[in-house]
């Protein structure tokens, strides 16, 4: 994937990101065992929650044949998660392999049986969790949010979920083990509420009619609206926000050095601009799913063509390393 090849170059041009990583983190393996493991190992194992557009997923999630490129893209995973793991694994001088649990709640299961490294999977921080795992800074801030059917009566003016709660008769549908599940049951009475095991089947209910409303985070809902305008006349999002949470990395407990590299590592993606440029590839341009995005954002567009110009020509000198 070219353009990935692209923002590990951007990296590697940063003195001790890409290209000595491994080289200082093996002088510190006496206390810093993940890492060590993982660049002996040469693999990065890492959970995630595929089909969650756009953080993990295949080209063709929708299945509706809109997605671009050719047929070795549909294959090969893509979004935002799926391309912190890969930045990682290049730093760490490994390649990455990934796991989908069977349900959502194996995932920390997993990480401390040893099966995965971290988790990157739309991972929400929370105190609870914090017992079990390690959590990194936030990579990401979400609030729940909705899908509704615009055919329902009581709340064709409705404009955030906060319009939704006292509505008489409303069925919502939440995907099981999900933060939006947890909001639900915070705010709904327990028989309004419908739990699902796939992101697909919520959405397929509410377009059937067996829901009136889809809570689910908020980069769902606003990118399967967006993929979606043949639906327009059906559905519609609520994006209001009405919470504040983080997604994070989780790693096993009791590796501060690690969880300190991690933390260095997410702050230079937000501090060089990689963490733009892959927002306003997934959200903006959408070009994964062959959806093209009109809205526009204030990235650093000239200062990424300025970046790009002086990698192509540190690469025709040699002295860059571009990653696969």
């Amino acid at each position: 994937m070219p353009w990935l090849g692209f923002l590990v170059a951007v990296l590697t041009v940063i003195p001790g990101i890409v290209e000595s990583a491994p080289e200082v983190l093996k002088e510190r393996e006496t206390r810093s065992g993940q890492a060590k493991k993982i660049i002996e190992k040469k693999v990065l194992v890492v959970g995630i929650n595929e089909g969650y557009a756009p953080f993990a997923m295949y080209p063709d999630i929708y299945g509706d044949g809109k997605s671009n490129g050719n047929a070795t893209n549909k294959d090969r995973l893509v979004g935002i998660d799926v391309d912190i793991a890969r930045l990682i694994a290049a730093a760490l001088g490994a390649r990455v392999m990934f796991v989908k649990p069977v349900r959502d709640d194996q995932h920390i299961s997993l990480l401390r049986a040893g099966v995965t490294d971290m988790i990157i999977a739309t991972m929400t921080r929370l105190p609870s969790l914090g017992l079990k795992v390690n959590f990194t800074d936030p990579y990401f801030e979400i609030s729940q949010a909705a899908l509704i059917r615009k055919d329902f009566q009581g709340i064709e003016t409705a404009s955030s979920l906060y319009d939704l709660f006292d509505v008489p008769g409303i069925r919502v549908g939440v995907k099981k083990n999900s933060s939006g599940e947890r909001f639900a049951h915070a705010v709904f009475e327990a028989d309004k509420i419908r739990a699902f095991e796939t992101h697909s089947s919520l959405t397929n209910a509410l377009l059937a009619g067996e829901v009136d409303a889809h809570i689910h985070e908020s980069p769902f809902v606003q990118i399967w609206a967006k993929a979606h305008p043949e639906h327009a006349q059906l559905v519609r999002p609520l994006l209001e926000p009405v919470t504040r949470e983080h997604y994070a990395i989780a790693i096993p407990m009791g590796d501060p050095d690690f969880l300190s590299w991690l933390n260095t590592f997410l702050a230079t993606l937000f501090a060089d601009g990689t963490m733009d440029l892959l927002i306003h590839r997934y959200f903006v341009d959408m070009d994964w799913s062959g959806v093209t995005g009109e809205d526009k954002i204030d990235t650093m567009k000239a200062d990424l063509q300025r970046v790009s110009a002086v990698i192509k020509k540190l690469k025709k000198e040699g002295r860059i390393k571009l990653y696969k």
